[in-house]
């Protein structure tokens, strides 16, 4: 159990020591350095469990843990690393978001088929490059096949506009020639 792990079996001795101690300023120096110990492993505990199960709740749990420890004014050497820790997943949690925005964007831009919304996506996507290549490469891609059937769609609109103009403009000589028949045949002057 929890209770029987390393950590709390060599917390409890040194407590059992520190409870011997008579002299109160040492004692009270002892027990600082203890509580400060055990403000460590939840500190310590806290962002493993931020590594494992990395999402903004758990981050900022182990950033107010390591803070906790960081007041005692002990241990600063175990704070700076447990910190540098917390600020690679704080940098993992921001790619992530950026990824999720970009992705919004680009499902924004399929749905709308507009340029505007098309632009920027690729804008949120190219902050992607370099972060999270993969996300960069595969809504690239997404953007680049949408850009493409946009213009084949548009090449396909002119040539039925261009196809419509011309079968009306066959329609008006047809009229134009029935007209001129009926003219005549009125007037065979």
């Amino acid at each position: 159990t929890i209770n029987d792990s390393p950590e709390n079996i060599l917390i409890v001795k040194a407590q059992d020591a520190v409870n011997l101690v008579d002299d109160k300023t040492k004692k009270a120096e002892f027990q600082k350095r203890i509580d400060a110990i055990k403000i460590g492993i939840t500190a310590k505990t806290a962002v493993e469990m931020a590594e494992a199960f990395t999402d903004s709740t758990s981050v900022s749990a182990a950033d107010k843990a390591v803070a906790s420890l960081a007041k005692t004014g002990l241990y600063l050497d175990i704070v700076s690393n447990l910190n540098s820790r917390i600020g690679k997943l704080k940098n993992q949690l921001s790619i992530k978001k950026l990824v999720e925005d970009a992705t919004k964007l680009v499902q924004k831009a399929v749905e709308s088929r507009k340029i505007t919304d098309i632009t920027n996506a690729r804008v949120a996507v190219k902050t992607l490059s370099g972060l999270e290549d993969d996300a960069y490469k595969s809504l690239t891609t997404i953007l680049d096949e949408l850009t493409a059937s946009i213009g084949n769609e548009a090449d396909e609109e002119a040539k039925s506009l261009e196809l419509a103009q011309k079968e009306i403009d066959n329609a008006v000589k047809e009229i134009s020639g029935v007209n001129l028949d009926i003219g005549i045949i009125i007037d065979p002057l």
